[in-house]
């Protein structure tokens, strides 16, 4: 990552999960302030794909989700030890007046079609609770 002369990923206080992410990876390597000053912070993770396709930044980190959609990018991932799986959860509030189409959401996004090309996107499915 040190090699890149420019580097972007979200800014860690305006998009706090990916930014913060990235900055906890660069300190458990041990280069975190180096990395920070070839920074190029941005405010949404797809920006950061954007600053390298237009090539203000050699090297991008974010969600691997936003940058699959981008076919001008390679995308390689972190190795499984620098790995952070985020956990997102989807349910039906009690009262809500919604409740038919809040299950067919849920029913969309948890058959098989869409679980294919949500994990074309980086979205992997957790593990099932036991």
């Amino acid at each position: 990552m040190l090699r890149a002369r420019t580097i972007s990923y979200p800014d860690p206080v305006t998009a706090t999960v990916s930014g913060g992410y990235i900055e906890s990876v660069f300190e458990q390597l041990g280069i975190k302030e180096a990395a920070r000053s070839k920074a190029a912070l941005k405010p949404m993770g797809y920006l950061v794909g954007e600053a390298v396709q237009n090539g203000e930044a050699e090297l991008g980190l974010s969600f691997i989700s936003e940058f699959t959609a981008n076919e001008a990018l390679a995308v390689v991932r972190f190795p499984d030890a620098l790995q952070k799986p985020q956990l997102y959860s989807v349910g039906v509030f009690a009262g809500s007046q919604n409740t038919a189409v809040a299950r067919e959401l849920i029913a969309f996004v948890t058959n098989g079609a869409a679980r294919e090309k949500l994990a074309a996107a980086g979205v992997i499915p957790a593990p099932a609770a036991r």
